[in-house]
């Protein structure tokens, strides 16, 4: 439970919800024993125009390597299970199935507390006015998030998050300069 609380107080601090849990098509073959038949597979995947940087992502530091969501892996499930198990397969797609809805529950939670007021939130900080059928560790997890949910919404983590944010864009930008001029020269080329 330490860890669906740490998880919560990031994305209430963050103010972003957690995003869709993913997992790369080298590390699932690897596991397999496989990973040699890594660009046939992706390219399979390719040309059946499964790629759609939604459920199905090309990994831009591995160009091979393809992340995948659970929708993703059921999408390609007939392709990958060339190269997987296929009851392993099904035990990946039930766990990363398991993660996504443990992560809704606590983007739920979070955007619970970002829908409340300032006072509301000092009252649960405070620990009053809450439900006496609580037991004092949910009690204890409430005031917490309140308290992390006031103070994110001070100005200055609104400032840290904003130029955190333009920073790491800055940064990513930098490591994949090379292959952003590539793609941006690619579409322009295509018009």
């Amino acid at each position: 439970m330490a860890n669906m609380n740490e998880m919560m107080i990031n994305s209430i601090r963050n103010r972003e919800p957690l995003s869709e849990p993913l997992i790369g098509l080298r590390s699932l073959l690897k596991a397999q024993g496989t990973e040699g038949y890594i660009k046939l597979c992706a390219k399979r995947i390719s040309d059946s125009k499964l790629i759609d940087g939604i459920a199905i992502i090309v990994d831009l530091s591995d160009p091979f390597n393809l992340l995948m969501t659970c929708d993703g892996m059921k999408s390609a499930f007939d392709i990958i299970k060339g190269y997987c198990d296929e009851n392993n397969l099904k035990d990946y797609i039930k766990a990363l199935d398991n993660t996504r809805q443990y992560f809704n529950k606590i983007n739920e939670r979070a955007a619970y507390f970002r829908l409340l007021n300032n006072s509301i939130l000092r009252d649960m900080k405070k620990k009053k006015n809450l439900n006496n059928s609580l037991s004092p560790e949910e009690i204890n997890e409430i005031s917490v998030f309140a308290a992390e949910e006031l103070k994110a919404r001070k100005m200055h983590n609104k400032l840290i998050r904003f130029f955190v944010n333009i920073a790491n864009r800055i940064k990513v930008f930098i490591k994949y300069r090379q292959t952003l001029k590539f793609i941006c020269t690619t579409q322009y080329i295509e018009h």
